[in-house]
């Protein structure tokens, strides 16, 4: 009786206890979850507005060269070589480079057939200036990359999408 009144007290106190520590961790948790989420919003946020920053910036540049490139003599010359090798926006840019009406490519170091075929200048030159979504690069590579275009013109024909590449 006594030992049995003492059992069942001590049992509700032990169960109080608990529910008490059960409510005060999942309070806990929930305000964790909440701030873990709005820190997420926040610097998903900050990150699109660089990303976009350093889009607009890498465009500014790539319509500067292409002006460039169209002036040029030869699209295949050692100055679009020159263009193509010293342009450094950000450091999301990898590199930059030329796609042909026959889609072949020229990069800093020349023609490179490598990567021929890997992006139709067709379907790329009906959007003109534009942000390509996520594509291989090149034909067998799991890597994925999101390419910046800007047509180059020369005498009002576009002669070539000069193009930058962000991994």
């Amino acid at each position: 009786s006594y030992q049995m009144r003492y059992l069942a007290a001590t049992t509700i106190v032990m169960l109080i206890l608990i529910g008490i520590c059960v409510i005060f961790l999942l309070r806990v948790y929930f305000v964790t979850e909440s701030s873990c989420y709005k820190d997420l919003e926040t610097e998903t946020e900050n990150s699109i507005s660089e990303l976009e920053s350093n889009f607009r910036s890498d465009r500014t540049m790539l319509r500067v060269i292409a002006s460039l490139i169209g002036n040029a003599d030869d699209i295949a010359s050692m100055e679009v070589s020159g263009y193509l090798s010293n342009y450094n926006v950000n450091s999301l840019i990898a590199q930059s480079e030329i796609l042909l009406p026959d889609n072949e490519i020229i990069t800093a170091k020349g023609r490179n057939n490598e990567f021929a075929g890997a992006s139709d200048y067709n379907t790329e030159c009906q959007f003109r200036e534009h942000i390509s979504i996520l594509k291989p690069y090149g034909q067998a590579s799991a890597t994925t990359i999101v390419r910046n275009y800007v047509p180059i013109w020369k005498d009002g024909i576009c002669i070539g999408l000069l193009y930058s590449s962000a991994n």
